[in-house]
């Protein structure tokens, strides 16, 4: 009994080995099509003869590129072929090889079998590398989006490689396969944590859209870390001084604006009180410009009364005034925003903020704008 037990492994052995000789010699002897059958036959013999297919495959390729019976070989040699030594290198040649879609699909396919194990070990890094550079490559043409696409996100995005890592950012910030966004965007927030570094260096020196598609992803799972507060600050500056030419300020700048205050305000960093003091200076003019909404420069308002810096009271109240002079030249001034500045300045109870208060309600303000004015100044601290 136990010799049968310590035999069988050799026996099994080289009984496969027999069987893959066997399909090997069928391989050789036969047309495509045999080869074909030949290699899947031998697909439950731990990968059979994938290797040896995958080899001739390519050395025929410039032979018989436009052969599809040759890429219907290698496709199913791909499928079967396991994960040994070699495995990287064999189907990063393929890969390259290849111009096919369906064998680029099979290799796809079969390098996400092991994912994401296999993928952080250094044999990966060869087919890896031949995925993230086609995949770049053809974001960079404008090619059409197909289904390989999506297998390519989809992979990379298990990969904690900083290759892969760039590739699928730049697809994100080219926006050229609009229905993977949200793949692209999962994948990379995934990853976030791995490439911090990455994401500051983004938000340090990138385009207005890189740094906010940086710090979008930066702050996408919302798991409270603790860096954030601090690349928010870093996003915020980068945005004020990337606003300093208005000729240039776009919706992404915006964007990042309002986006870093938020996390700001919601973690309540009042480290960062100068800095919002001062983008609120800068808010006032993108304000009139028109590039703030109302909404948008409400939050603003918002965030200097929440975080309520030394100098709150003072840099509202002296809006407000701004507020009152249009208003008294006969300007439009928006009720919400005033109401805005005008609530802030009740919950500051800051006196500073009683002459620009006690002026509201002798203005042409709607009477929603005069009533919040006079409760504001019963709560000034005097």
């Amino acid at each position: 009994m136990w010799k049968k037990l310590l035999v069988s492994p050799f026996v099994l052995f080289f009984a496969n080995l027999v069987f893959s000789n066997d399909y090997y010699a069928d391989f050789l002897k036969g047309n495509m099509q045999d080869k074909t059958e030949a290699v899947k036959k031998s697909a439950d013999k731990n990968g059979g003869i994938a290797l040896q297919s995958l080899e001739f495959c390519c050395q025929s390729y410039q032979f018989l590129k436009n052969d599809k019976s040759l890429e219907t070989l290698a496709a199913e040699s791909v499928k079967i072929m396991p994960n040994t030594e070699n495995f990287s290198n064999v189907l990063a040649n393929v890969f390259n090889t290849f111009d096919s879609e369906m064998v680029k699909t099979a290799v796809v396919d079969n390098v996400s079998k092991y994912a994401p194990k296999m993928l952080s070990e250094n044999a990966s890094k060869p087919v890896i590398s031949a995925i993230s550079d086609f995949l770049t490559a053809s974001a960079a043409k404008n090619d059409k989006a197909t289904i390989l696409h999506g297998k390519m996100i989809a992979l990379l995005g298990k990969v904690s490689s900083e290759n892969a890592f760039d590739t699928l950012f730049a697809c994100y910030d080219k926006n050229v396969w609009k229905e993977y966004n949200p793949l692209l965007e999962t994948s990379l927030v995934n990853m976030s944590a791995v490439f911090k570094d990455k994401i500051k260096d983004l938000i340090a020196g990138g385009t207005p859209r890189q740094k906010m598609l940086a710090f979008k992803i930066a702050g996408g799972k919302n798991d409270g870390s603790a860096y954030l507060p601090e690349l928010a600050i870093s996003a915020l500056t980068e945005a004020i001084y990337d606003a300093e030419d208005f000729s240039k300020v776009s919706s992404d700048t915006i964007l990042l604006q309002i986006s870093a205050l938020d996390v700001i305000v919601k973690r309540n960093w009042t480290a960062a009180c100068d800095f919002v003091t001062r983008f609120f200076s800068l808010s006032q003019q993108e304000y009139r410009e028109g590039l703030l909404s109302d909404t948008q420069f409400i939050s603003v308002i918002n965030a200097v009364e929440s975080l309520s810096p030394l100098d709150a009271g003072t840099t509202l109240s002296a809006y407000l005034n701004v507020l009152n002079r249009d208003t008294e030249m006969g300007k439009t001034v928006s009720a919400d925003v005033a109401l805005a500045v005008i609530n802030a300045l009740g919950s500051l109870g800051d006196k500073a903020a009683f002459d620009y208060l006690f002026n509201v309600q002798h203005l042409n303000y709607p009477e929603n704008v005069i009533v919040a004015a006079r409760d504001a100044l019963a709560r000034l601290k005097l």
